[in-house]
């Protein structure tokens, strides 16, 4: 897990990258969850940091590498408890580079009621995260941080594209019998 390496060391390396201040908590050493929701096949990297939200690399071949499509597992919610968020790490590093990862979070509000203006960019009500974390510098400066080291790039038609991998990963995901 090359990418996810990096990323523990970028935030080892630079007192400012509080990633866990985007939602992002890195879990190390990496360990499977167990909440009723969180697949058997998935081993957690990190946490948004609220109501047991997580995100996952889904096992390909029995194991996780560089190329485990990541689902968000969201145990609280009563509609899309899993969500395939990435094909790979730096996808999905890649789709919260703009708002963060805790703002995720909401993704099946938007994904199961088919008004999708989640990403939209007049999303700036009041409450929308730009808004929220507009004078917050640390905030700016860490996801700044990731951007950068990373290179990443927001995602655009995010809508088709959270459809494409919901289509193309959801059934690889094991989940507990109950």
């Amino acid at each position: 897990m090359k990418l996810l390496q990096q990323l523990w060391d970028l935030e080892d390396k630079n007192p400012s990258a509080k990633f866990q201040k985007l939602g992002l908590a890195l879990i190390r050493p990496l360990s499977t969850w167990t909440y009723h929701s969180t697949p058997i096949n998935s081993t957690t990297f990190a946490t948004t940091g609220g109501d047991g939200d997580h995100f996952g690399l889904i096992h390909l071949d029995g194991t996780v590498s560089d190329k485990s499509p990541v689902v968000m597992t969201l145990p609280m919610w009563d509609i899309g408890d899993n969500i395939i968020v990435g094909e790979n790490l730096h996808e999905f590093l890649c789709l919260g580079c703009k708002y963060g990862y805790a703002s995720l979070e909401i993704l099946p509000e938007y994904l199961n009621n088919g008004a999708f203006d989640f990403f939209h960019p007049d999303w700036q009500d009041g409450t929308g995260i730009l808004e929220y974390h507009s004078d917050d510098q640390e905030w700016q400066a860490c996801l700044a941080l990731l951007v950068a080291e990373f290179d990443l790039k927001p995602w655009t038609n995010e809508e088709s594209r959270l459809n494409e991998l919901q289509q193309q990963y959801l059934p690889l995901l094991q989940l507990k019998d109950w």
